[in-house]
């Protein structure tokens, strides 16, 4: 959460058509405990989601080189066999 923001809290709170850009340590608390966070939360930079880790790539991390290279042709081979399945059905359609 940035200090505009914050600021803008605080604006709707005390009903006010402008806002302090320094919010005093008061609103913060009051922001804070509204909000269920610590003061500092809405201080800190706001943190990347991480993304969710997929099921094959928690597959492979415990996997060796070897076997990574062999599930890597075979996802490719059955990647390429879909396409492959996809095209007569799409010239089906065109006719």
């Amino acid at each position: 959460m940035t200090v505009e923001t914050v600021a803008r809290l605080e604006r709707v709170l005390r009903g006010r058509s402008s806002a302090n850009s320094n919010p005093s340590l008061e609103t913060l608390v009051r922001l804070a405990s509204a909000l269920g966070v610590e003061v500092a939360e809405l201080l800190s930079e706001p943190s990347r989601p991480r993304p969710k880790e997929d099921r094959i790539s928690m597959i492979l991390r415990t996997a060796n080189p070897a076997t990574r290279r062999r599930v890597l042709r075979v996802a490719e081979a059955l990647v390429r066999e879909d396409h492959a399945e996809e095209r007569p059905a799409v010239r089906n359609k065109r006719r």
